[in-house]
């Protein structure tokens, strides 16, 4: 039983990274489309490797190149291993235990995403707030300063003497 370490869960249509690293088809994409799009170079999440998901065009490699040029995701079929130990009852509940950690760190997760959530709408209505108050200050500073300037013009002659 193959676990991938993304999702701690069984391997479902494993693909493999160039480094030898094996994950869940559905959990390397996520990742390939939660780092930043405009890069065609990632990293693994094990070992922090770099690759490329960029596809070359085999008509751009020299005929005698083609059969070592490999795409970067490759399916593999975990079937046929044969040397693979059973897993042991210890390792069942190690599993069981990573899988139940895990469910709890996602509820975490989630209740920290409805909190930044919530601050951010909090924090954006203060600012609004702030935003609103600064312009109306502003308009009575101009009022203020019009005000100064017709009395500081009426009072002039004043100065003089």
């Amino acid at each position: 039983m193959a676990l991938c370490v993304i999702c701690l869960d069984t391997l479902k249509s494993p693909m493999a990274l160039p480094c030898g690293h094996v994950y869940c088809h559905e959990c390397i994409l996520s990742k390939i489309e939660f780092d930043v799009t405009h890069l065609s170079t990632h990293r693994c999440p094990s070992c922090r490797n770099p690759y490329s998901i960029t596809n070359i065009d085999p008509n751009a490699v020299p005929g005698h190149l083609r059969s070592s040029v490999l795409p970067s995701l490759r399916r593999i079929y975990l079937d046929g291993i044969q040397d693979v130990p059973a897993p042991s009852v210890e390792t069942d509940a190690e599993v069981s235990k990573l899988r139940a950690e895990n469910a709890i760190l996602r509820a975490y997760c989630e209740s920290w995403k409805r909190r930044a959530n919530l601050h951010s709408a909090v924090i954006c209505g203060v600012a609004k707030v702030a935003r609103e108050q600064i312009l109306g200050m502003r308009e009575d500073r101009e009022q203020l300063e019009q005000k100064y300037q017709s009395l500081k013009r009426k009072y002039a002659h004043l100065e003089l003497e």
